[in-house]
């Protein structure tokens, strides 16, 4: 039906597949060194550098862009791709994309890079580019989209391919349709998102980029309108250096000294605080599982816990002591988005689903 190559990039790694329909015939994740990162420290840079180990690995596996029929990626999120689904990156889609694209700049994260990164590979030979369940997808109702401040709706962005990756395979073991489940899905990893699932869409979500939900890692999560004025105004901190604070220096991080919870896990075993933080980590992302039951009001098939940290037994043992009395909990260490974006590509290729539009007015969510 068709071969696919995959480019999912993120801010420092590669991760490249081919597939043959559902076939994985080959994968690889590359992980960029610091030295590696630091020789290319722009955008464009970034694109030249990434295109040619890419197009290396699909020499090394006997391919060439040629071969191809389409290329599936995972593109920086763009607010106007509200639903999920799979995306055709074409005209208005390639643009908006585009605007979040600064060739003279540090990139933000490797997403930002994919669709040049996909153009430089393909040159004159032009083939379709799909995007399933981008960052910024969410079916959230108009009740969850109402905050206390009417001119800033709720538009959360987050994992949405991998959890409803992992939202799909659950629902396959238990002998249901996907868009029959209530499922709550919890996403560790740097960000940390809590999502709830019904109807074959994500209906809330907390927003695991810039802070609304648990602490994680390196994210401050939610904290009081009060601190974020002292941040402000008190000590006199730009609006980047903020940022820069809330999201990447923040969480476990700033309690601990490291974002590794590898080495968290072991220090909570000798540390009475790095126990604490770590215990108070498990507690914020159960309170986040507790209130997306609320909103599925109870009935719900499962509780997912995927992403880098369900690696972990313990912690995943921690935050089940606190909702496993809610519904069956079931682990999916890692990530499952290459296979995903492939999947969501073949849907649309062969027919079984149409491909997503994007929504330009998002003025009044009420009618999204």
């Amino acid at each position: 039906m068709a071969k696919l190559l995959v480019i999912n990039l993120g801010g420092s790694s590669s991760k490249l597949a081919i597939y043959d329909n559902k076939k994985c015939l080959a994968d690889k994740s590359i992980q960029h060194t610091q030295e590696e990162m630091a020789a290319n420290p722009l955008s464009k840079q970034q694109v030249a550098y990434r295109s040619s180990l890419i197009k290396a690995w699909m020499n090394e596996n006997g391919y060439d862009i040629t071969d191809f029929d389409a290329i599936a990626i995972r593109a920086t999120p763009i607010k106007q791709a509200v639903h999920g689904g799979t995306y055709k990156i074409e005209g208005r889609y390639r643009e908006l994309v585009l605007e979040q694209y600064f060739p003279d700049q540090k990139p933000v994260h490797g997403t930002r890079l994919a669709v040049p990164v996909a153009e430089t590979l393909m040159g004159d030979h032009k083939i379709p580019m799909y995007v399933t369940d981008p960052g910024g997808s969410n079916e959230l109702p108009p009740v969850a989209r109402v905050t206390g401040l009417k001119e800033y709706p709720r538009f959360p962005t987050g994992h949405a391919l991998n959890q409803k990756a992992v939202a799909r395979r659950y629902a396959e073991m238990i002998g249901k349709p996907y868009k029959d489940c209530r499922i709550v899905v919890v996403h560790l990893g740097s960000g940390i998102t809590v999502g709830a699932h019904e109807n074959g869409g994500i209906v809330d979500l907390n927003e695991g980029g810039d802070g609304y939900g648990p602490f994680s890692p390196l994210r401050a999560g939610t904290v009081e309108s009060r601190v974020m004025l002292d941040l402000c105004f008190d000590f006199g901190m730009t609006k980047a250096e903020v940022k820069q604070k809330i999201r990447n220096e923040a969480g476990i991080l700033s309690h601990l000294g490291t974002d590794d919870m590898r080495v968290v896990e072991k220090m909570a075993q000798v540390d009475s605080y790095a126990a604490l933080v770590y215990e108070a980590m498990a507690y914020n992302i159960a309170k986040s599982v507790g209130a997306r039951v609320a909103i599925l009001k109870g009935n719900i098939d499962g509780i997912l816990i995927t992403g880098a940290i369900a690696h972990s037994n313990v912690f995943i043992n921690k935050i089940k002591a606190y909702v496993e009395q809610f519904a069956p909990v079931a682990a999916y260490p890692g990530e499952f988005e290459n296979e995903a974006l492939a999947y969501g590509a073949l849907r649309v290729i062969s027919g079984e689903e149409e491909p997503q539009t994007i929504i330009e007015d998002l003025s009044d969510f009420t009618k999204l």
